[in-house]
């Protein structure tokens, strides 16, 4: 078991640098895509409000209002794999904590203590140029923008 544990601990760590580098390889891009994907969700309804408002064309609005669906699946795309990966992160703690207070045998124990102390010591954040996490909090912040304006 405690061979096991000490491959967790490698793949772990190996997650994390591997993290570390697609946030310094690909953080302007996300900022970018972020970016834009919140201006294209602020523009795009105040143009489909002001044209309603105007009785415009009934394909312009439902083109308008498919452009609204396709930027926020766009921005679903960015942000789902990056809380996916965090939560089963966050859910490996948990079953760690589990398994150290199930009583292992001592090598087991130790390999767990310091693979618990890896999991809080380097927790997975994916973030575009260390702006902001790319986590659904993030989904959040862009659907309240959206509405205020």
């Amino acid at each position: 078991m405690a061979d096991n544990i000490s491959e967790l601990i490698t793949v772990h760590a190996s997650l994390c640098d591997t993290v570390t580098l697609s946030n310094q390889a690909f953080g302007v891009a996300m900022l970018a895509a972020t970016l834009t994907c919140l201006l294209h969700l602020i523009i795009t309804p105040y143009v489909l409000i002001t044209e309603a408002a105007d009785k415009s064309e009934g394909l312009f609005l439902l083109t308008q209002g498919t452009w609204i669906i396709f930027h926020m699946i766009r921005l679903f795309i960015i942000v789902q794999p990056t809380y996916n990966t965090v939560t089963k992160a966050k859910r490996t703690a948990i079953l760690v904590s589990q398994l150290l207070s199930s009583n292992p045998d001592s090598d087991a124990q130790k390999q767990l203590e310091i693979f618990s102390l890896q999991l809080l010591q380097r927790p997975l954040e994916f973030s575009a140029c260390g702006l902001f996490s790319l986590d659904r909090p993030l989904v959040t912040s862009v659907k309240i923008f959206f509405v205020i304006y």
